[in-house]
């Protein structure tokens, strides 16, 4: 969970946009091809602990086992404060560049995804900014203190967050088809509903 967001918000969109995806999967393409890595990664980070912050292993989940890209991060296996270094300093050392980072963001309008270059600052700076390109939900306007909006993050609805980690799967998926990499197998793409997406997600691909 973060506050403050991307260094440079260059695209602002909502989930419910009826270009959200191909929106965000153009913008994402061009910031891949502008970092000048050919082997992009992501780090989804958050915890199935709290509504508010599933949004990064609710996508990890989602892309995991399903794009030709590494990801970190999922609801089986979260990336957070306490293992976000050595997951960080794995990732690069397998040569993933841009790295994108995925997580939940308070601040702004709640189902508005974000995306922009510069990273994210995760899991209360412990790190710094990480990463090079980053895609943020807001799951909860503006609170005071920190306190508050940890506590607040447990009453964020599960569907705004399975909605927005839904979008974010599938322009993600979409960018890197425009890149050439293309699904790891169409037979387990995103399905088109999001609650068959958690379903897949939570039993490890196959849906009910």
């Amino acid at each position: 969970m973060l506050r403050g967001g991307v260094v440079v918000a260059d695209l602002v969109v909502r989930w419910d946009a009826p270009d959200a995806v191909r929106s965000l999967a153009a913008a994402m393409c061009r910031m891949i091809r502008r970092a000048g890595g050919s082997r992009p990664g992501f780090l989804c980070v958050g915890t199935d602990r709290s509504t508010g912050d599933s949004f990064g292993p609710l996508v990890g989940s989602m892309l995991a086992g399903r794009v030709g890209a590494h990801v970190a991060g999922t609801l089986a296996d979260p990336v957070h404060a306490q293992n976000l270094v050595q997951r960080v300093e794995a990732m690069r050392a397998w040569g993933v560049c841009p790295l994108v980072v995925v997580d939940a963001h308070i601040g702004g309008e709640p189902g508005s995804l974000r995306l922009g270059v510069g990273g994210l600052e995760v899991a209360g700076g412990v790190c710094g900014r990480v990463g090079d390109i980053g895609l943020s939900g807001v799951v909860l306007p503006a609170v005071g203190e920190h306190f508050f909006g940890v506590m607040a993050l447990g009453s964020v609805r599960l569907w705004l967050v399975l909605q927005m980690a839904h979008v974010a799967a599938r322009a993600v998926t979409l960018a890197l088809e425009m890149l050439g990499m293309p699904a790891l197998d169409a037979g387990r793409s995103i399905p088109d509903f999001p609650d068959g997406a958690l379903v897949a997600a939570v039993s490890g691909g196959e849906g009910l």
